[in-house]
């Protein structure tokens, strides 16, 4: 099998790893051309409170996301790299989703939780979380971990209004839910930030004891100024096998 790069191990609590390197630029690239085949990508919703997948602006902005069918030589590869640094079977894995903030728009995904806080909902299920960042923006685009127990680097001033909800979101649950309010830190303005570089890979739990742990709660920062877009590959990972990639039974 092909040499994959070494974890580097930022948090426990949640669990972050970082991988760098784990794609390639021409790797990178090449997912990204896939994305953009066809009907490219369309608006992002989120997993509501019923589990219904819904558009909620005020979470996602104008970021856009496209999942990519297992057809490619590329995506398998890239599947079985996850597979043996997750050791998760790649039968328990979602289809691939291609995630983009563009430059000049309001894109953004507000502090969510990857795994539905309720119990029985087709996202309860999701594990773990892996994802590539594809791109370098020149500013902006950090993925953040608001309540991450090595809380030490301070979240850019333009997404900290990001890490809680904006008072007209309360159809979708962002980890906050599960906690008493004393037990969350009153300064957001602090967390753990990963700058977004080309080919770097991060894997995050989501549940502890199976149930879902709020400190995975993490936000998708805007991006600021001009330069190139942010995009993201991503897959969830589930503690049960999916058929054909799909998490819902229809």
């Amino acid at each position: 099998p092909e040499p994959t790069p070494d974890p580097v191990l930022l948090s426990t609590e949640p669990r972050v790893l970082r991988f760098d390197q784990f794609l390639s630029r021409a790797e990178c690239d090449g997912v990204k051309r896939l994305a953009l085949e066809g009907q490219g990508l369309g608006r992002m919703g989120v997993v509501s409170r019923d589990g219904s997948a819904v558009r909620m602006d005020v979470v996602t902005g104008d970021t856009q996301i496209k999942r990519l069918r297992m057809e490619s030589r590329l995506l398998r590869r890239i599947e079985a790299r996850i597979e043996r640094v997750t050791s998760i079977p790649a039968s328990h894995g979602e289809s691939f989703a291609v995630i983009r903030y563009q430059v000049g728009k309001p894109c953004y995904f507000r502090g969510h939780l990857d795994a539905h806080a309720s119990p029985n909902q087709p996202t309860s299920t999701r594990i773990a979380t892996f994802a590539v960042f594809l791109s370098t923006p020149s500013d902006g685009g950090e993925l953040v971990f608001p309540f991450a127990r090595s809380r030490l680097d301070r979240v850019p001033e333009r997404c900290v209004e990001f890490t809680a909800k904006n008072g007209s979101d309360a159809a979708y649950l962002d980890g906050t839910d599960l906690v008493e309010w004393d037990e969350l830190p009153e300064d957001r303005g602090w967390g753990l930030v990963l700058a977004a570089r080309e080919g770097t890979g991060v894997l995050w739990s989501n549940l502890v004891e199976g149930k879902p742990d709020y400190r995975s709660q993490h936000v998708g920062c805007p991006l600021s100024g001009e330069g190139e877009d942010k995009w993201l590959l991503t897959k969830w990972l589930h503690s049960r096998e999916l058929e054909n990639g799909r998490h819902r039974s229809s």
